[in-house]
């Protein structure tokens, strides 16, 4: 039998094909064999170009393929093909991170693997295009991905492989443009031109590239559905049934050129029974319209006035489709919508998305164990990382404690999630991780699956004990855009009030970060983020000896009416051993200690005339003329954002003051504490009901006396005449 101008042309039909083609339902083995064949010859690059029906059409071809019926399937046609990839990218990043699905299908063996890629060659086959426009659809001859080889090489990973391929960027964000898997041998093969100056071309030629990506996208969803064991089934959609007859007698003359009359008769019948079993949909979540159950569909008023369809199920669905309906409500649509974004279809509730997860650079793909990651971000928007806990099925959310922490953190984080292979940032995370209960071996594990070979070569320095490179430096526009995230997420509300990026200037820092802090990275942070207060936060000498006998720090005043305990204790013999310091960190999680010394003489005053006090009654105390609660609170107020900014833990300073103070009293003083906008505006808020600023605080007579003349004694500053009030 001669070819038919279809097959010489367009061998994506078969009928009248030199090739003979086996039925793929009797015989798949055969039909596979066959189609393959077929495929190869098309996508041969060192041999001449097979024709096609739409390469090199005059413009004017084109003029009678698009018309306003046309185009709104073409537009829904795009929007269906963004579900389906955000479906089976969410499907398979299941698969991959909570099934194993990847080392399950290579130990499926040869056989086993052929049973599911058969059934979706089969169902493809049997059912042809299962969406709208299907007169674009392209079936296998079109696709050399789906070629049976290219699907079972390394042992199955050709599937994998290509499912990976359909991976979102990020699974929580329904995608507005479809994707469209890159073929140059097709788009030659077609004609197709980026820059075409004919936009009815581009727009039918577009098509057949959505439609090949589908056919793809199709067969990896139905190769799961076998693999899980469900049944498989299409569902097809159109926007009409009224006008089958008149939109297939217009695409008529086409098909007589392209198949001769009897056979192009014999394709309007096939298709006008195929468009009798399409389902009419709702325009904003997809559901198939079924009468026997919910009645006919309500229609847009205006559209149906102008000959568009455009049905919703329920009212809900049209209320929440009004927001993007209304700029194209009764109005026609024009070429370029087949060309913008689409808007998403309501097919479940939104779910959250951070604005700090980076997009993706240019080429590079996201595992899928680091799409779960930034899934499990997007719904913990607190947390700077979520960790795997392997064997107990639990995850452990981290959230570093200080802006400097949460800041450069986020940063070396998004750089590895864009896919900038940086081995110090990868290095950087692993090292603040590494302090994580998923321990290093779980955190080993974790990070091989989300970054791959990066991980695998700083692992490889790591193991052999090499110099590891250097963390590239942070520059402020970084920095302050991080420090934004952060601000916008509601977190360090204190320390970040009235932060304004770009205003003031830059104080370079040098951060180190790991247990044996042997990772540094130097970052421009605006110094309007460094202490308000001038102070110094230096490494404590823990020694006990000390040439200084005088000053503050030795004359310490006997305690009254409360015992001090031992963590007072080593408060009061660390600042011997540091008598130009006026606080001690030195919780165990603090190391080494760090002793905060205010430069500024009035606030060094004043805090040690608290802190005295302190040391002398206690915080529970009520009988020393005073509430000493007050003497807690001006603690707190004055070390909490400045410890914060510095590089110490809120939680640390907390905790050490529990254990010196006790619990009950540090969570009654921070329940005391309404934080302003700035520090100024902060209040205490005393039991008795009065309210006291950062000016007005309540302190004691004479509670300075002799400070200033101690200070001097130790060298620090000149005559001092604090004003208290």
């Amino acid at each position: 039998m001669a070819p038919s101008p279809l097959a010489k042309l367009n061998p994506g039909y078969w009928e009248g094909s030199k090739v003979p083609i086996p039925d793929c339902q009797i015989d798949t083995a055969a039909w596979v064999e066959a189609t393959d064949k077929l495929t190869k010859r098309r996508f041969d690059p060192t041999l001449p170009l097979l024709g096609d029906l739409h390469r090199d059409q005059p413009d004017s071809s084109y003029d009678s393929f698009i018309n306003h019926d046309v185009l709104q399937e073409m537009v829904d046609a795009r929007r269906v093909a963004c579900l389906r990839q955000h479906s089976l990218s969410r499907l398979a990043v299941d698969l991959f991170t909570d099934r194993d699905f990847e080392a399950k299908w290579v130990a499926l063996g040869k056989a086993g693997r052929e049973k599911h890629i058969f059934a979706a060659y089969r169902a493809l086959e049997a059912n042809g295009g299962p969406v709208i426009m299907e007169s674009f659809y392209p079936g296998k001859v079109n696709c050399p991905e789906l070629i049976y080889e290219n699907l079972t090489k390394n042992e199955g990973r050709g599937y994998i492989d290509l499912l990976k391929l359909y991976l979102l960027d990020d699974i929580n964000v329904a995608p507005t443009q479809p994707f469209i898997p890159p073929n140059e041998m097709f788009d030659k093969l077609i004609g197709w031109k980026e820059d075409d100056k004919c936009k009815n071309r581009k727009a039918y030629l577009g098509m057949r590239r959505l439609m090949r990506g589908y056919h793809i996208a199709s067969f990896l969803g139905i190769v799961i559905t076998s693999y899980e064991g469900r049944p498989i089934e299409f569902v097809k959609f159109t926007h009409e049934h009224h006008k089958t007859k008149e939109t297939l007698a217009g695409v008529k003359p086409i098909m007589d050129q392209i198949m001769g009359p009897a056979a192009a008769n014999k394709w309007k019948k096939e298709e006008t029974q195929k468009r009798k079993e399409m389902k009419l949909f709702c325009s904003a979540c997809l559901k198939p319209e079924e009468k026997s159950e919910m009645g006919k569909m309500s229609a847009c008023r205006p559209c149906k006035a102008i000959g568009r369809e455009v049905r919703y199920c329920n009212k809900e669905c049209q209320r929440n489709a009004w927001k993007t309906h209304k700029a194209e409500c009764g109005k026609l649509l024009d070429l370029e919508q087949a060309f913008k974004p689409v808007t998403p279809f309501i097919g479940r509730k939104p779910r959250p998305v951070r604005p700090d997860i980076p997009p993706v650079r240019p080429g590079h793909r996201r595992s899928p164990h680091l799409l779960r990651l930034i899934q499990y971000l997007n719904e913990t928007p607190l947390k700077d990382y979520i960790m795997v806990l392997e064997g107990v099925d639990e995850l452990e959310g981290v959230s570093l404690d200080t802006i400097q922490g949460a800041a450069l953190f986020t940063i070396m984080r998004n750089r590895l999630m864009a896919g900038w292979t940086q081995d110090g940032a990868m290095l950087y995370v692993y090292r603040v991780l590494q302090r994580s209960a998923a321990g290093d071996v779980g955190l080993r594990a974790q990070l091989a699956r989300e970054y791959g070979e990066t991980w695998e070569r700083v692992w490889r320095v790591e193991k052999a004990g090499g110099k590891h490179k250097q963390v590239d430096p942070v520059g402020r526009e970084e920095v302050e855009k991080a420090v934004m995230w952060l601000k916008d997420n509601g977190r360090f509300k204190v320390e970040l009030r009235g932060f304004v990026p770009g205003v003031g200037e830059t104080q370079k820092s040098a951060i180190v970060v790991g247990p044996k802090q042997d990772v540094t990275v130097v970052a421009d942070f605006p110094a309007s983020l460094m202490p308000t207060a001038p102070i110094t936060i230096a490494r404590a000498n823990i020694s006990d000896v000390s040439k200084k006998t005088v000053g503050p720090n030795y004359d310490i005043p006997k305690n009254k009416n409360h015992a001090r305990n031992k963590h007072i204790d080593k408060q009061l013999e660390l600042l011997r051993a540091n008598p130009l310091t006026d606080y001690i960190i030195w919780h165990p999680l603090s190391k080494p200690p760090y002793a905060i010394t205010f430069l500024d003489p009035v606030e060094a005053c004043l805090f040690i005339g608290y802190r005295q006090r302190l040391f002398e009654y206690g915080a529970h105390d009520r009988g020393g003329g005073g509430h000493e609660l007050d003497a807690l609170v001006f603690l707190l107020m004055a070390l909490e954002p400045l410890v914060r900014s510095s590089g110490v833990a809120r939680n640390v300073l907390y905790d050490q003051l529990a254990l010196e103070y006790s619990r009950e009293c540090v969570d009654e003083a921070l329940g005391s504490i309404v934080w302003g906008e700035t520090r100024e505006e902060d209040e205490y808020r005393r039991g008795d009901g009065r309210v006291f600023g950062k000016k007005t605080f309540p302190a004691k007579h004479g509670q300075v006396d002799g400070i200033p003349q101690g200070m001097l004694a130790v060298g620090r500053f000149g005559p001092l005449k604090p004003k208290v009030k």
